[in-house]
């Protein structure tokens, strides 16, 4: 096909296989929105750039899809979805009782080179609390996304857990002042380390303070509690760190108590977006390179838009989660309702084929009428190529008795009903018919 007419790079179509696995990543995700009191909002697809310029970090500011509109104003395709999540709750929503809890789905677009799992346009579930410090309350965003990813089938799936403090506790100490912080911390996070040093260097960071960055980067031996004491020995006398690596072992006991033991933590990694403040965590699978998931605490992001008050939260990548159970032969609990094609035998019958399949949609059984006769070979072939169970015929002995005739392709059964008891057999009311 002409490539004016393909699908730009970066986006994509999905199928309906495809799609109906998306459909159920976010049913699942809507589940636990559900199961631990998450309101779904919606927020626009079109924001203003200055939303996302005031916090969202250098990587996202410079990899919008933004254009000057028909009003003359500077305005973007969504990144991401927290500030706009931020922006109702402090114009909307402060006279609600604290902690607001909120959730929401949408497409976001960012303008990177495409690669496995990283799309210009992919499908974003969130979840934020609003108003609540404690650990418990980052504890419960990780305990909502571990809930999702069992939910789904994932069994090896692990949580990578950090702290942002510990790192600018480490930068701050050292005299590096925020802006360099943001582009130390966002180096960090796409792995250029030794771009990060340099920042550190031109901003006037010590030897002392970058020795200490530098352990914390590498790999630390040990596990859970074990490698924060390994932790503890470098920060030691980094009184910045203190209360950053107390609030991380809180968090960390809590999620263990609460059955989530698949937690490695990892003071080593940052996250891109540069008004993270606190605890930050990822979603990872053995074998998958990317995060399918990733969060944490935002103190300050309201305060600019004139409420003071705290946060966490979490974004899951659904195009990233179904690229993952396909590689990783996930088994997931689709839901499907049984697929039926109906088909009258021929001309004088098709009135009546209409009017029954307009009787059984009624009744909730989704049918795929077809519009024209067709001999019953060639609509039971159709049935199986595009996975129907069910092929209905009518013909002049159905329109003569009110009745339809029926073949189930999954049990290799034929029998003959009126369109209400149909109705009762597909939807599992009552047993089906021997063969007649």
């Amino acid at each position: 096909m002409d490539k004016v007419f393909g699908v730009l790079r970066g986006f994509r179509e999905l199928t309906p296989e495809e799609f109906e696995l998306e459909k159920t990543i976010v049913k699942r995700a809507r589940e636990v929105f559900e199961l631990y009191g998450y309101q779904e909002v919606g927020i626009p697809t079109v924001e203003p750039t200055a939303i996302f310029e005031i916090k969202s970090g250098e990587e996202i500011k410079h990899r919008m899809f933004r254009f000057t509109d028909m009003g003359g104003r500077e305005v973007c395709l969504r990144p991401e979805g927290t500030p706009a999540i931020a922006r109702m709750a402090v114009t909307r929503m402060r006279d609600r009782p604290l902690p607001i809890r909120l959730g929401y789905v949408g497409s976001m677009f960012r303008y990177d080179e495409p690669q496995r799992g990283r799309y210009r346009e992919f499908l974003q579930i969130g979840l934020e609390m609003i108003g609540s410090s404690e650990p418990q309350s980052d504890a419960e965003i990780i305990f909502a996304v571990d809930m999702f990813m069992k939910k789904l089938g994932f069994r090896e799936h692990f949580i990578r857990l950090g702290h942002e403090g510990i790192l600018r506790g480490i930068l701050g100490s050292a005299g590096v002042k925020e802006e360099e912080q943001n582009s130390i911390l966002s180096r960090i996070d796409r792995g250029k380390i030794e771009e990060a040093f340099e920042i550190y260097d031109k901003a006037g960071g010590d030897g002392a303070h970058r020795k200490t960055l530098k352990a914390l980067l590498e790999p630390i031996a040990g596990k859970g509690l074990e490698k924060v004491d390994r932790v503890k020995g470098l920060v030691e006398g980094v009184n910045e760190c203190r209360l950053s690596l107390e609030n991380l072992i809180e968090i960390y006991d809590i999620l263990i108590e609460g059955g989530v033991e698949n937690v490695n933590i990892d003071v080593g990694f940052a996250r891109g977006l540069e008004y993270y403040t606190g605890m930050i965590f990822e979603v990872y699978c053995p074998d998958i390179d990317f995060a399918l998931a990733g969060g944490g605490r935002y103190d300050k992001l309201l305060a600019l838009f004139g409420w003071s008050v705290p946060a966490v939260g979490c974004a899951i990548g659904a195009d990233r989660v179904a690229l993952a159970i396909r590689e990783k032969g996930v088994v997931v609990d689709i839901k499907r309702s049984e697929r039926v094609i109906l088909a009258s035998i021929d001309k004088s019958s098709l009135r009546y084929a209409i009017q029954t399949a307009k009787r059984l949609r009624e009744m909730g059984v989704n049918v795929a009428l077809e519009p024209l006769p067709r001999p019953p070979g060639s609509v039971i072939n159709k049935a199986r190529k595009t996975g129907a169970r069910f092929v209905f015929f009518v013909g002049p002995r159905e329109v003569k008795e009110n009745t339809i005739s029926v073949k189930d392709l999954q049990n290799d059964v034929d029998f003959v009903l009126d369109p209400e008891a149909v109705a009762k057999v597909i939807s599992g009311r009552e047993p089906q018919p021997l063969s007649q």
